[in-house]
C-alpha cells in the first residue's frame, strides 16, 4: 500500500518539476522576443541585440535563427541532465508569439 503511494506521489512530483522547467524555458523565449522587438523597433541588426544563451534557471539553451531578419525563430532546447521533457525538450517561438509544440502549454 505504502508502495502505491509513494509511486503515485513520485509521479505527481516529477509531473510538477517538468511543469516548472518548461515555464522557465518559455519564460525565456518570451522575455528573448521582447529584446528582439525592441531592437526592430530601434532598427538595429539581430546580431546587435542582447539575448540571453540560456532561460534563468539554466533548464534550456537558447538559439536564435535571424536569417531573414526581421523575421526570427527562437529555439530553446533542454540542456543534459534536466528531467526528461519528452516533445517539450525542444520549444520555439516565431514571431507571431507562438510557443510550438502547443501540446507542451
Amino acid at each position: 500500500m505504502i508502495g502505491v503511494l509513494l509511486g503515485l506521489a513520485q509521479g505527481g512530483w516529477r509531473s510538477h518539476v517538468e511543469q516548472a522547467q518548461r515555464a522557465d524555458g518559455e519564460r525565456a523565449l518570451l522575455a528573448a522576443a521582447i529584446e528582439l522587438e525592441w531592437c526592430l523597433l530601434q532598427e538595429l541588426p539581430a546580431s546587435d541585440c542582447p539575448l540571453p544563451t540560456h532561460s534563468p534557471r539554466g533548464y534550456y539553451a537558447l538559439t536564435l535563427d535571424a536569417e531573414d531578419w526581421p523575421a526570427y525563430r527562437l529555439s530553446a532546447d533542454a540542456e543534459r541532465g534536466a528531467v526528461r521533457h519528452g516533445d517539450c525538450a525542444a520549444l520555439s517561438l516565431q514571431r507571431n508569439a507562438e510557443i510550438l509544440p502547443v501540446t507542451c502549454r
